[in-house]
């Protein structure tokens, strides 16, 4: 989504009504090429989130409830191998 929104649309546009695809390929590769994880946790703060998503998930009880709950739900589980 943050890489989304980064794609300048006006030049886009522009390649595409001149048919340039090395321009359109241009313009979407500076998108997905640029790294958003600083604009990721500044939202994060502005929202009150957690910054470190995987370390907050790793020391919540999530997991070790979450597996507790599923014990034995693959028990009559098919293997295709």
């Amino acid at each position: 989504m943050g890489r989304a929104l980064l794609v300048d649309r006006q030049a886009l546009e522009v390649a595409q009504g001149d048919d340039k695809a090395v321009g359109r390929e241009e313009n979407l590769r500076v998108a997905n090429n640029t790294d958003v994880r600083p604009l990721l946790v500044q939202v994060r703060i502005e929202q009150g989130a957690e910054i470190n998503l995987l370390g907050s998930y790793r020391s919540s009880s999530y997991p070790a409830r979450i597996a507790a709950e599923r014990q034995g739900e693959l028990e009559d589980a098919v293997s295709w191998g």
